[in-house]
């Protein structure tokens, strides 16, 4: 291990600037009258054959371990403030707020999970499988582009009590 590392800084700063396409950001450090780092890497849960991918945001309030010279080092992650809240203050709960609206809450109590898709869900799957209940709500519901839904209706079917048979294959 080189000395400039044994003798790395903790520091807090500010991000300035991204590389989306090679995970570095610059950070302004404030008790360094509000100097832009070097490109510093983001720390990332997985980044091998498994892969996590999320850009801190310009303006996040940033945690981050640099060497002597400031050079070179690592974003560690964001930080909670006055100015950037925790999105909950529910210790059981696991709480994600993206931009473009994405609400995921995980409840570690229940065990139950909440997701709020202001613009839809798309899932691209070998087959789904659901087991237990399953309740839909909404205005629609289409399968291969008719409707299955509500409003759905038979023609040449008589109204009544009588059942009709189940669906031909």
């Amino acid at each position: 291990m080189s000395e400039a590392y044994r003798s790395a800084q903790f520091k807090r700063g500010v991000v300035v600037e991204n590389d989306p396409k090679k995970g570095l950001s610059r950070v302004r450090f404030e008790d360094e009258d509000d100097v832009s780092s070097y490109w510093l890497a983001w720390n990332m849960p997985a980044a091998g054959g498994s892969k996590v991918y999320n850009a801190p945001d310009l303006g996040s309030q940033v945690n981050a371990l640099v060497d002597r010279h400031g050079e070179d080092g690592v974003i560690l992650g964001a930080r909670y403030s006055e100015a950037d809240a925790p999105p909950t203050q529910n210790g059981k709960l696991m709480k994600a707020l993206m931009e473009g609206g994405l609400d995921f809450e995980y409840d570690k109590a229940s065990g139950s999970l909440t997701l709020k898709l202001p613009a839809g869900l798309t899932i691209e799957a070998g087959s789904v499988s659901i087991k237990g209940p399953v309740a839909v709500t909404g205005a629609s519901m289409t399968h291969n582009g008719a409707n299955v839904g509500e409003t759905h209706r038979h023609g040449e079917v008589r109204s009544g009590p009588s059942l009709t048979g189940p669906p031909a294959g």
